[in-house]
């Protein structure tokens, strides 16, 4: 049947289902078909409409499409298919949920923040959601909310990666490297290339340490899981490009670049490498005034 909304795509559907209704009822009333043609009229009158296509088929083909084209860094037409979804379903958890690493792409944070937040009103035990929100917490300087969801989201999974990649953040966050860099290694070896965040962390732990060459093996040894994640292409190219790297021959013999890792550069539209705010110049929303509106990688800006 034709969708129930307005608009251009269902006014179509409607009136090619009035012409083959007009058709059929004018091939009856003048018996110029026999029954057998008029059983293949209306099978094509079912099929036809039909094929305009279901609320829920719509929907799927939208999230599909969206999370392609995030998966790109096309921020603006993966968001255009967003919108679309969250027009015909506006309750759709995994809507928001594209929409907010959308707007995490564009760096626009607060936005981010709702549409993760509404994700949670939605869909409470939303695994990513819940991640995703902790660690915009723990960026802005918020370590209370953000232990209370990892406490969370450990509770019911002790194992995930994510919630302990997030554990080891909050050790950064309180000054314990060390513990952080075990952590990490730990959850690497329990899940190799389980957790891209988790690489990035662990890299940034060994940079701030001085010791390029094992940020770049970790960096590498991702690349071989997620060969074309845009997070991790930045990282491998800043990591590189610094200053210590310049004369570091292990660095350099562990950049041995694969091609795809020219993608780290910014693709034409899209923001550069990306950086998540100062815990002083800008504090989440209270998720009550939250307004809804890529996957931003975890950082180490607080060693």
């Amino acid at each position: 049947m034709c969708p129930t909304e307005g608009g251009l795509f269902g006014n179509r559907c409607r009136a090619l289902g009035r012409w083959l209704g007009d058709l059929l009822s004018h091939a009856r009333s003048a018996r110029l078909l026999g029954r057998l043609p008029v059983m293949l009229l209306a099978g094509l009158l079912a099929g036809s409409v039909a094929g305009c296509g279901s609320k829920e088929g719509r929907v799927e083909s939208g999230l599909r499409k969206g999370e392609a084209l995030l998966s790109v860094a096309d921020w603006d037409k993966a968001s255009l298919e967003v919108r679309n979804v969250l027009q015909i379903d506006p309750q759709n958890a995994q809507g928001y949920f594209l929409s907010a690493r959308i707007e995490e792409g564009r760096r626009d944070i607060q936005r981010a923040f709702g549409a993760y937040s509404k994700v949670l009103e939605l869909a409470p035990d939303h695994v990513e959601a819940q991640v995703a929100l902790a660690r915009i917490y723990l960026l802005a300087g918020d370590a209370a909310n953000a232990q209370q969801l990892t406490n969370q989201l450990l509770a019911r999974n002790p194992a995930h990666p994510g919630g302990r990649t997030l554990q080891a953040a909050l050790q950064v966050s309180r000054g314990d490297l060390k513990g952080a860099q075990q952590t990490a290694r730990d959850v690497l070896a329990d899940a190799p290339g389980a957790s891209p965040d988790t690489s990035m962390l662990l890299a940034g732990l060994y940079a701030n340490a001085g010791d390029n060459a094992q940020a770049l093996k970790v960096v590498q040894a991702a690349l071989a899981q997620a060969p074309q994640h845009l997070g991790l292409l930045q990282v491998a190219a800043q990591i590189a490009a610094a200053p210590q790297a310049t004369g570091d021959t292990a660095a350099q013999a562990a950049f041995a670049a694969p091609p795809n890792w020219r993608r780290a550069t910014p693709i034409s539209g899209t923001p550069g490498p990306r950086t998540m705010p100062a815990a002083t110049s800008w504090k989440p929303p209270k998720p009550c005034c939250a307004t809804p509106s890529a996957h931003s990688s975890m950082t180490v800006r607080a060693c």
